[in-house]
């Protein structure tokens, strides 16, 4: 309930909540906010492993998307989304990055992008997708000529905008 509805952790102990689960169970003990936020993370780890462990087999390349925003705050964020089809040829996307970066410019936005990747341990990059932003011009030919030292499996890789 709190990753899906995006709850903050310390709603489990709040008293309206705490008065719910106890009338719908008597006997059940509501967690602390530490205990649920261990509880996600360690749910969040195990997703993760789960996802590394399906690139590995995937047979398929995976397309990127990213976009970089300007919070209100004047805070500067990556989102980097992979698209992939599975075995049975299911379509799947998953957020992979999410994270601040110190700018817009391409070389921060590239280099963020290539991190992320090596994380990942993604090298089955088939495209990746941007915006018209003149700052991704330069991100895509830092990350085309970065990509195209890496391994064999890369050598097709096509960088649209």
């Amino acid at each position: 309930m709190l990753v899906v509805d995006e709850l903050p952790f310390a709603f489990v102990e709040r008293e309206g909540f705490i008065e719910f689960c106890q009338t719908i169970n008597p006997l059940f003990s509501v967690p602390s906010r530490t205990t649920a936020t261990r509880d996600c993370y360690a749910l969040f780890i195990e997703q993760r492993n789960q996802l590394k462990y399906s690139f590995k087999s995937l047979n398929s390349r995976v397309s990127l998307t990213t976009d970089t925003w300007t919070s209100s705050q004047n805070l500067s964020y990556m989102c980097l989304p992979a698209h992939f089809i599975d075995d049975d040829w299911n379509l799947h996307k998953r957020i992979i990055n999410f994270c601040p970066v110190a700018g817009h410019s391409g070389q921060l936005i590239g280099r963020a992008v290539e991190k992320c990747l090596n994380e990942w341990g993604l090298k089955n990059i088939m495209i990746v997708t941007v915006d018209n932003a003149r700052s991704n011009d330069l991100a895509v030919d830092y990350l085309r000529r970065r990509l195209n030292i890496w391994e064999s499996s890369l050598l097709g890789v096509n960088i649209c905008i």
